[in-house]
């Protein structure tokens, strides 16, 4: 069985509920357009450790610190949540960008 840390299994809980809120209030076209571009959001939660590996290439200092590790995966867990979590409302809410 594939063990998930708590905080990815609530992000795929919210993903989850959002698709399938915009799914019956929207059809089913604007339902596989949620999911595709929340999917691309929750990736970014879900694989951190990939995204901090490669992000760590080109940003040497995380956040401006004197650290020569490389990004954190939790910064980059932290940026995805904020992603994630603006898209999420942005579905519920009905917010435009432009």
């Amino acid at each position: 069985m594939i063990h998930l840390e708590r905080h990815k299994l609530i992000a795929i809980a919210i993903y989850i509920f959002v698709v399938l809120f915009e799914w019956l209030n929207g059809g089913q076209e604007h339902g596989i357009a949620v999911a595709v571009i929340l999917g691309v959001f929750l990736l970014i939660i879900l694989f951190e450790g990939i995204f901090a590996f490669l992000g760590s290439y080109g940003f040497k200092e995380s956040f401006a610190s004197d650290s020569r590790d490389g990004l954190s995966t939790s910064a980059v867990s932290i940026l995805g949540w904020l992603l994630f979590l603006i898209a999420c409302a942005c579905f519920m809410f009905n917010l435009k960008v432009y």
